[in-house]
Order: C-alpha cells, then sequence, then structure tokens
C-alpha cells in the first residue's frame, strides 16, 4: 500500500522537506491529494490518473485545497464525458506534428481515423476492452495462411497507434480509465522479422528487379530506409554526402557510405531539387503499396522466401549493422529506430567475441 503522509495541518506541511516527488494523501481509490514541496514554499497537487499541480495555492488550507480539488476532478469527469474519439485523433495527430513533423501528423490521422471511422462521435470513455478486441479482430482479412499472419501483423501496428492516441487523451485528463490497456496483441505474426535474407539472397532480389524499381531496391539494401522515407524523398534531400530522410519516426539526416552516395549521385544528375530522388518509372514519386507487386514477382524469380516483403530489406540491414559490431545507439540513429526496439529485436545478433571488444579499450 502506498505510504500516507500527513499534510493536513500547517505544522504537518512544514514538517516536509523539499524533494521531487510528491507527498501524497489517498482520498479514495484512484484519486489522492498531494503537496509538493519546495525550498521555499509549497503547492498542492492531484492526482486521478495524471498528476495536476495548482499554481499560487501554498496558502491553502487542507479543507480549502480538498474543495478545489474536488471541484476540480468534477470538471474533468465532466470533460471526459464528452470527449470524443474524433477529439482524441485530432490531439494525437497535433502531437505528432510538433515532435515529428507534418508526415508524422499525417500517418497518425491515417492510421487512427480509418480504422475508428465508426466511432469518431462516440465518447472515449464509453468504449469497453470488449469492443475494442472485436474490433482489433475484425481488421483481420481472410485468405491464405501467409495473408492473414500479415494481416494481423498490420491490425497490431494500427492497434499500437491507436493505443497510443487513446494513451495521450488519458495522460492530459480527458478520460479517467483506460480499459484499452487489456486488448492484447495477436503473438508470433510479426514474419518479417523473423525472415533475415542474406546478402546473398538480397543480390538475387536485386538482380530479380529492373528500372525504377531495381533504383529503390538498390538504396533500400544501401541505407536501410524505410519504403515510405524513399518514396518521399527529393532530391534536394541529398547534399554533402548526406541525406534528409522523413519518417514515421520524424527526421534524421545520414550520411551515405561511399558506394551509396555514388549511385544515388548518378540518378540524380541534371534534375531538379523538388524532382523525386527515386522517382517510380512514369518519372512521378512512388504512390503508397505501389511496389508491393513489383516486390511479390522480384522474389518469386529470385527464388527466396516468398514471406519476403520489402521491409525484409530493412530488416537484414539492420541485423547486418548489429551483427557486424556497429554500436546500438549509432545503428538507431541511422535507422531511425528506437535503442530500446534494435536491443529487443536485433539484441541476438550483436557479436559474440565481446572479451576482444573491450580488449581494445585503451584505459
Amino acid at each position: 500500500m502506498r505510504r500516507q503522509h500527513q499534510i493536513k495541518t500547517e505544522i504537518q506541511r512544514n514538517k516536509l522537506k523539499p524533494r521531487t516527488a510528491i507527498y501524497w494523501n489517498i482520498v479514495s481509490p484512484g484519486h489522492a491529494i498531494g503537496i509538493r514541496r519546495y525550498q521555499l514554499g509549497f503547492a498542492w497537487c492531484c492526482r486521478n490518473g495524471a498528476v495536476h499541480t495548482f499554481r499560487d495555492s501554498g496558502h491553502w488550507t487542507y479543507d480549502e485545497a480538498l474543495q478545489m480539488i474536488t471541484e476540480f476532478w468534477a470538471q474533468e469527469s465532466a470533460s471526459a464525458a464528452s470527449y470524443t474519439v474524433e477529439q482524441a485523433i485530432r490531439d494525437y495527430a497535433n502531437h505528432q506534428r510538433i515532435r515529428k513533423g507534418i508526415r508524422a501528423e499525417i500517418a497518425a490521422d491515417r492510421t487512427c481515423s480509418r480504422p475508428l471511422s465508426g466511432w469518431l462521435n462516440r465518447e472515449l470513455s464509453s468504449i469497453t476492452k470488449s469492443e475494442l478486441s472485436e474490433l482489433h479482430e475484425s481488421w483481420v482479412k481472410a485468405g491464405s495462411a501467409d495473408k492473414v499472419r500479415a494481416s494481423k501483423a498490420s491490425a497490431n501496428r494500427t492497434l499500437a497507434t491507436c493505443k497510443a492516441c487513446f494513451n495521450l487523451a488519458y495522460r492530459n485528463g480527458h478520460v479517467e480509465g483506460k480499459a484499452w490497456e487489456f486488448v492484447t496483441a495477436f503473438p508470433k505474426v510479426d514474419g518479417s522479422r523473423d525472415l533475415l535474407l542474406s546478402s546473398d539472397e538480397l543480390q538475387r532480389l536485386l538482380d530479380a528487379t529492373s528500372g525504377a524499381f531495381h533504383n529503390l531496391v538498390k538504396v533500400a539494401i544501401l541505407t536501410g530506409a524505410r519504403i515510405g522515407e524513399l518514396r518521399s524523398a527529393r532530391v534536394g534531400d541529398l547534399d554533402s554526402g548526406k541525406l534528409s530522410l522523413d519518417g514515421k519516426t520524424g527526421h534524421r539526416l545520414i550520411p551515405l557510405r561511399s558506394d551509396a552516395l555514388a549511385f544515388i549521385t548518378s540518378l540524380v544528375s541534371g534534375k531538379q531539387v523538388s524532382d523525386p530522388l527515386l522517382p517510380a518509372d512514369d518519372g512521378r514519386a512512388w504512390k503508397a503499396g505501389s511496389q508491393s507487386r513489383l516486390m511479390q514477382k522480384a522474389v518469386k524469380a529470385a527464388g527466396i522466401d516468398p514471406a519476403a516483403v520489402f521491409y525484409s530489406i530493412r530488416h537484414a540491414f539492420i541485423s547486418s549493422a548489429v551483427r557486424d559490431g556497429i554500436p546500438i545507439l549509432a545503428v538507431s540513429q541511422y535507422t531511425g529506430t528506437s535503442v530500446a526496439m534494435i536491443e529487443k529485436t536485433y539484441g541476438k545478433f550483436q557479436p559474440d567475441n565481446m572479451q576482444a571488444l573491450f580488449d581494445g579499450v585503451s584505459i
């Protein structure tokens, strides 16, 4: 049980030592009133899911603070009752724009709005675990075992984004409960991360491509970039040996290895800065998903595992980088994937010669 601090009287509050943590006193299940103690003075706080600090409240008595906080909770409850799924999506998309840019805002809005289209006018607080579980299952399309697996993996990614959207609403105090927290993803369906293409298979895949798709695949092999990042890249994004990329995790600038720089430079010669860096055969930017059929044909012609998708190229790049001893932080910064995700997914590829690596430390 969480410790109850004595904060009801002025004498008790004055005895509290200044610290970062708040001194809490539980009022009822899920509701607490607290003191944030500074070097000079203090402020009243409350917790009902999210934590709220009341400015210029140090002069309040305990009874006054409890009354103000009770009224604040009542207002929050009223606000939560009218906070819709559409508002949650709008706030989440805006949050993504501020943190990661306009492309992240568009991606967040699209990822949430389409699957939740029937719930846009629903109050977020009214959504139950069973409803979201059923919706999650409805996103799975019928077909072969491999298509069902891929569809479940896609449904999991959509669920994760929707949960992130709802969690932001919770952190901002718009809802009190988190029913969606208990909706679980389909297990062991992310085949693109299980399949690891070898260098020989990547070369066979590249040899099975031609034209604009050949260029797209080759740059993906050389950079490990996401398909969306390559589709949106412009000629002007290449500058001084570095390539500027924008994708689901925001903006990053990567230094190109020499062979990648030479190849990409040969492609952009004589083009305008606003032209697509890697255009389709018609000279326009690739449309979302337009490479999928070409990828399937190339995979079949190359004689590699039919489960391979365009993401498999990125998976092979990151796996190889970790296996070759490149520091995980450097891999994270280069590929736009969190350190935690790389450690979780690719940690098994770290080199076994740890002793030899540390023998080289000159200290």
